[in-house]
């Protein structure tokens, strides 16, 4: 009787943590996909379902909202043969709705690990406009236009970059 029920206790534990382990485009709409310029550089993110490249690389792309902030979060990584995190960009957006957000310094950040290159935005630059947000399992859609600056070789933001681009991504959670 004793393995009995902890067999029900553990199978609602594996089912939820499978869940929770993100979507990766499977919902039939196509899959995650963040995509950017940074100045003259083009940046693309492709969440595939078979995370082998024939590069190694194994782009992540994700959005969660947490109730107590409330806030949106998107984040788009590469790893490279799921260990070094190479690139990562990280989006927050404080809602859960569609509309136009503001940017400010803690709104976005991107780095290169590699090169040592972190970006921050420029308050007051631009936006990021959500055009659609699904419930858990739909998806949030949006395009961003802001400018960035270089966390450490540009101290004073002398030559701000565009950052412009788009996401599609099913929302985690």
């Amino acid at each position: 009787m004793k393995l009995l029920r902890s067999k029900w206790l553990v199978i609602p534990l594996v089912l939820s943590l499978l869940a929770a382990c993100g979507s990766g485009g499977s919902d039939g709409g196509g899959a995650d996909t963040l995509t950017a310029t940074l100045g003259d550089t083009a940046l693309s993110f492709v969440e595939a379902a078979d995370p082998a490249s024939d590069t190694g690389y194994d782009p992540d792309v994700s959005a969660i909202f947490d109730i107590l902030s409330p806030t949106t979060y998107i984040t788009a990584f590469a790893d490279h043969n799921l260990s070094d995190f190479e690139v990562k960009i990280f989006f927050s957006i404080s809602g859960y709705t569609t509309g136009s957000y503001p940017v400010s310094g803690s709104t976005f950040s991107y780095r290169i690990s590699s090169t040592g290159e972190s970006y921050s935005a420029l308050a007051g630059s631009g936006s990021i406009e959500i055009t659609a947000y699904g419930p858990v399992g739909g998806r949030i859609e949006g395009t961003f236009s802001f400018e960035v600056c270089a966390s450490f070789s540009d101290r004073w933001c002398a030559s701000p970059l565009p950052f412009e681009g788009s996401f599609s991504i099913v929302r985690d959670q």
